[in-house]
């Protein structure tokens, strides 16, 4: 960052021995001795200037996204039968019976396979 010190001008005719100017920033101060010497002597102001800059504005976003299942409902032309929902019910006990009498059926074989690998 850089500071550009305004342009101040000043400037001062006496007939004094003396002579002092002034801006915001510094002070300026002339003195003719009595032996005809000139003494000059320049003092800055302690001061605490604002400088105005443009500091990029930085912003944190985060997306989230989130699933969220909505369930519609379909309509149906028409509703199953109790036959047909029984149907739909059972084939699960169906399957379940057949795989229990396929295990008791061969249950020989399928113990002789089992200690093989054991």
């Amino acid at each position: 960052m850089y500071f550009d010190v305004p342009v101040q001008t000043a400037q001062i005719v006496t007939h004094d021995s003396t002579s002092v100017l002034e801006n915001d920033y510094a002070m300026s101060q002339v003195k003719v001795n009595k032996d005809g010497t000139l003494s000059h002597k320049l003092e800055t102001k302690p001061q605490s200037v604002p400088v105005p800059f443009e500091k990029p504005v930085e912003t944190k976003t985060q997306v989230i996204h989130k699933d969220k299942r909505v369930e519609v409902p379909v309509p149906v032309e028409k509703k199953l039968t109790p036959w047909e929902k029984f149907r739909m019910d059972a084939f699960w006990w169906l399957l379940g019976a057949t795989a229990l009498s396929v295990g008791v059926i061969f249950r020989k074989p399928l113990f002789a396979l089992v200690r093989r690998f054991i």
